[in-house]
């Protein structure tokens, strides 16, 4: 997001279980960003910050971006490139 801020040109940005950094007004702000965001389900960070009576009056965080979810039993993709999704599950196979 800085580097956004600072006029650069983010081709495509990817994070590995990237804790929650925003409200809803960041999302607007910064959701057209590329960004692919891989997660674990069994890994808490990304469900950091949890909810609490305070979001009342900051609101939310949330996440933006495109998912990629890696389960015990499959990959279950959420990226709007086939490419991305295409790699990652080669780095998970191995293949």
């Amino acid at each position: 997001m800085y580097i956004h801020e600072d006029i650069f040109s983010v081709v495509r940005s990817i994070s590995l279980g990237q804790p929650k950094v925003t409200n809803d007004h960041g999302v607007g702000m910064y959701g057209s960003l590329p960004l692919t965001r891989v997660v674990d389900e069994d890994d808490l960070v990304p469900m950091v910050p949890p909810i609490t009576l305070l979001d009342s009056i900051h609101g939310c965080y949330e996440h933006f971006g495109d998912e990629v979810i890696f389960s015990k039993h499959k990959l279950v993709r959420f990226p709007k490139e086939d490419e991305i999704a295409e790699l990652l599950t080669k780095v998970h196979t191995g293949k």
